[in-house]
């Protein structure tokens, strides 16, 4: 699956700024085993997503540009989500569950199951829907310490929901 020049696959792919498109299920394995590239591949996608919606260079844009393409984000996360979880087979949960590792995902476990990293990527969104959880989750990946993968994949549902908003 993966050769010199990165994961292949086809389905579903996160566009990444100066970067091959990185195949959905690759990205999730990687964000499950807490890889730290999953954090810059989340801020790279916020950059390129950002700039297809805009139909823009990515190198030109701006604080700006971002606060313009988030006006762009569907009424609700919802129809997106539901489609998602439905490809893998699984029920959407309400953006009121709990999380499933509640606050912090505990350093002790090194390989988060996929489904679960997915379920509470999927509650974070939905729950703090909009300009303020987009940003919550930009600083969250920025933030030096461990690995929170449930924040680069909620960051990278935000960048795919800008590209059908």
């Amino acid at each position: 699956m993966t050769s010199e020049e990165g994961p292949r696959g086809g389905g579903f792919v996160i566009p990444l700024y100066r970067e091959p498109e990185l195949p959905w299920s690759y990205f999730l394995i990687k964000a499950a085993s807490r890889s730290p590239k999953v954090l810059a591949w989340s801020e790279s996608a916020v950059m390129e997503c950002v700039a297809r919606r805009l139909n823009m260079d990515p190198d030109a844009l701006t604080e700006e540009h971002i606060e313009r393409a988030l006006d762009g984000l569907p009424d609700s996360p919802v129809p997106f989500l539901r489609g998602l979880f439905q490809l893998k087979d699984l029920k959407l949960p309400d953006g009121t569950e709990a999380l499933q590792f509640g606050e912090s995902i505990p350093q002790s476990i090194p390989i988060i199951s996929q489904d679960d990293l997915l379920r509470d990527a999927a509650i974070i969104v939905q729950a703090d829907y909009g300009r303020t959880g987009f940003h919550a989750l930009i600083d969250a990946v920025q933030e030096d310490g461990p690995v929170e993968p449930r924040a680069a994949v909620a960051l990278v549902l935000y960048c795919m929901m800008l590209l059908i908003g």
